[in-house]
């Protein structure tokens, strides 16, 4: 109780001079964090948290960094709506629930995760940077080509070896990571992509 009090009253604090909350590396056990409604920027990386409902209460929250956490589903639905930012890298993440589209997103890294299905990125159509590298994932995602808005893509150290031509169809493309990846240049679309502009990461 005291150590819930403690924790309570400092984001109270020092959210209403900074709208953020930064509480990483303490090994948070906790199963409801419905604190504050005005944090707009939260840090819970290496922590221990496992269930995405527990966050339910930071209704404004914009950045929100989970990264090295015990989540092995994350329902993106229990998060704020109003989020821009969401780093879910090195979890064991198997699987990750949406229903609505988020059209605030911009930004989602799901980095060293085990997710095997990435149909719910077409739930995330304005995502300008994806990062779904090193996951178990032996076909490029079909859902990447709906997000027409996405500028930097990583893949790296993925199990695939082809990208399918429909990749060119992303307009917006700046970059692509395939770092360790087992691509080839089939139908020469790597070739394709730089002679569009496209950096290529590798």
């Amino acid at each position: 109780m005291w150590f819930n009090f403690k924790i309570n009253f400092f984001i109270q604090i020092y959210t209403v001079n900074k709208n953020k909350f930064d509480k990483c590396f303490n090994k948070l056990f906790l199963t409801t964090l419905n604190y504050n409604k005005k944090v707009l920027k939260l840090q819970l990386k290496s922590n221990r948290l496992k269930k995405s409902k527990s966050l339910s209460g930071f209704l404004s929250l914009e950045v929100l960094n989970l990264t090295a956490n015990a989540f092995e589903m994350i329902n993106i639905d229990y998060l704020s709506t109003k989020i821009k930012s969401l780093n879910l890298s090195k979890n064991n993440i198997k699987k990750v629930k949406i229903k609505k589209i988020r059209l605030k997103m911009k930004k989602l890294i799901l980095f060293n995760n085990k997710i095997t299905n990435m149909s719910f990125l077409s739930k995330l159509t304005n995502i300008e940077y994806l990062n779904i590298g090193l996951n178990p994932i032996e076909k490029f995602p079909d859902a990447i080509f709906k997000l027409t808005k996405i500028k930097h893509l990583n893949i790296s150290f993925l199990n695939i070896n082809t990208i399918p031509i429909e990749i060119l169809n992303l307009k917006q493309l700046i970059s692509i990571d395939i770092t360790g990846s087992r691509i080839l240049n089939n139908n020469n679309i790597l070739a394709q992509l730089n002679k569009k502009g496209v950096k290529i990461i590798s």
